[in-house]
């Protein structure tokens, strides 16, 4: 993704932006945080359905969300409580009820978890071929 600095609206209410594929590209004033929180409330909203399904359909004890979008560690609170209120009751467990935050979680090695699960994997086929 390009990288886009945006500079103070103008007189026209326009911000200007620039970037590599956005050059001399004129944004309206707001417009740039109006997607971002759209696109954020869409994370939050599909996430926390999926997070619900996984707790009702799989009996799960700990829902971990890690990768690109939930290093935005913010969007966390906004998962469970939304959670929660997908499940609206449904499951009597106090994970959820009463220590979601330790139920919807971030991964511990946050965005090492993948290469160091594969290493990981590496190692134990290493060790079992030997």
């Amino acid at each position: 993704m390009p990288e886009v600095a945006a500079a103070a609206a103008g007189a026209s209410g326009a911000a200007e932006v620039g970037g590599t594929a956005d050059e001399g590209l004129a944004v309206p004033a707001g417009l740039r945080a109006e997607v971002a929180d759209a696109f954020q409330r869409s994370v939050v909203e599909v996430l926390a359905t999926k997070t619900a399904l996984a707790a009702e359909r799989c009996g799960a004890q700990t829902i971990v969300l890690g990768g690109g979008v939930m290093e935005q560690l913010h969007l966390f609170p906004r998962i469970r409580t939304r959670t929660q209120d997908a499940l609206n009751g449904y499951i009597h467990a106090p994970e959820i009820l009463e220590r979601i935050d330790e139920f919807i979680v971030a991964p511990g090695l946050g965005n090492k978890a993948g290469v160091s699960g594969c290493i990981a994997l590496g190692q134990q086929a290493l060790a079992a071929s030997t």
